[in-house]
């Protein structure tokens, strides 16, 4: 019997335990809300136990730890490396899935700037080297380490299968909506529908990592409060609120623009008339949010730059802010950016110390 096992049987049966199951960690606090794992004996709490280390692993980027722990739970009808690229996959999804409600919760308080709405807080009275800590909402910062988890999840299961270019994308032809009823299916269909599926993921999160990000739900937060309550920034500071104004068009028009058809709607969609997808589509979809994602760092690196030398009165009010935003894109900047960002961060406080 292949272990590429019946997704459709799979998927269905993940959702009866999201649905009626208390949901309880199987990743530490990166997976808080996904769903509990079937243990009935001390045998399975191991191997429950195993698979939840194994994960920390690809969490840790620790892949050579991750398969050693995989050869010891495979069996010989799949290899250690089909078995980590098969958890990785399934628990991804899973958590993905389980968290929906707290991602939207999330999503809605880092894009509207909560965190600067609780009472007792006035924004007047907040200074910039406060953003540092008591700013990132947990609710917030828990749906932003998922993401990230389950990014690192899905780019590992691709990778152990050999599907992390373009020309592997466009030779696995198809995939479609897999039927519940479904319990045989030919390896390379499951391997398409994997595949597509971690392609969804990977373009979804990337998006919701960025969105839960300190980068936005604080920083763009705050200078975005800053102008909304300050008639006067408008005219002081026009070119803060063109580049404002741009990171909003950018996230509208290159990170919520529409989706291609991908696995992660058949929960809305009637699978009686399932028809074939294409793998590619889905595979430049995540491509294109990961690039998203660089070009809105890019914008908001210029956005708190220009903050920074001209939205505060005090000039040690901006060196602040830019200090706040450094350690920040320190964690959170693409790896390709970081440095350009950091380097435009020192060349503008050198110029608002020189003033």
């Amino acid at each position: 019997m292949l272990r590429w096992r019946a997704l459709g049987s799979l998927h269905a049966n993940y959702i009866h335990r999201l649905r009626y199951q208390k949901r309880n960690s199987f990743l530490g606090s990166s997976f808080a809300d996904g769903p509990t794992l079937e243990a009935d004996n001390s045998i399975n709490n191991t191997r429950d136990a195993q698979i939840a280390e194994m994960l920390g692993s690809v969490k840790r980027g620790r892949m050579d730890l991750a398969l050693k722990l995989a050869a010891s739970l495979t069996d010989a009808s799949e290899s250690s490396t089909e078995l980590l690229a098969r958890e990785c996959s399934d628990r991804a999804f899973a958590a993905y899935v389980a968290s929906k409600e707290a991602r939207e919760m999330a999503v809605d308080f880092a894009l509207g700037g909560t965190s600067f709405e609780i009472p007792g807080r006035s924004l007047n009275t907040i200074s910039p080297k406060e953003l540092a800590e008591g700013f990132w909402l947990k609710k917030v910062s828990d749906q932003h380490e998922l993401s990230d988890t389950i990014i690192r999840c899905v780019k590992a299961s691709l990778s152990l299968r050999g599907l992390d270019d373009p020309s592997a994308a466009r030779a696995l032809g198809e995939w479609r909506f897999l039927q519940q009823q479904e319990t045989s299916l030919e390896q390379r269909s499951c391997k398409a529908y994997a595949a597509a599926r971690d392609w969804h993921l990977l373009g979804r999160s990337a998006l919701v990592r960025l969105q839960t990000s300190r980068s936005i739900a604080v920083l763009q937060a705050y200078i975005g409060k800053q102008i909304a309550a300050d008639g006067r920034v408008m005219i002081r500071c026009p070119m803060l609120l063109s580049l404002h104004l741009k990171a909003g068009r950018h996230m509208k028009q290159e990170l919520l623009g529409p989706e291609p058809v991908g696995p992660l709607d058949e929960m809305l969609t009637d699978m009686s008339t399932a028809t074939s997808h294409p793998c590619f589509p889905l595979y430049e979809f995540a491509s294109q949010r990961q690039r998203a994602v660089v070009r809105h760092m890019q914008i908001l690196t210029e956005c708190i730059s220009e903050a920074s030398s001209n939205l505060f009165v005090d000039k040690n009010d901006g060196l602040e802010f830019l200090t706040v935003a450094q350690k920040v894109f320190q964690q959170e900047c693409p790896v390709s950016e970081k440095q350009a960002s950091l380097k435009i961060f020192r060349s503008t406080a050198e110029t608002i110390r020189t003033r």
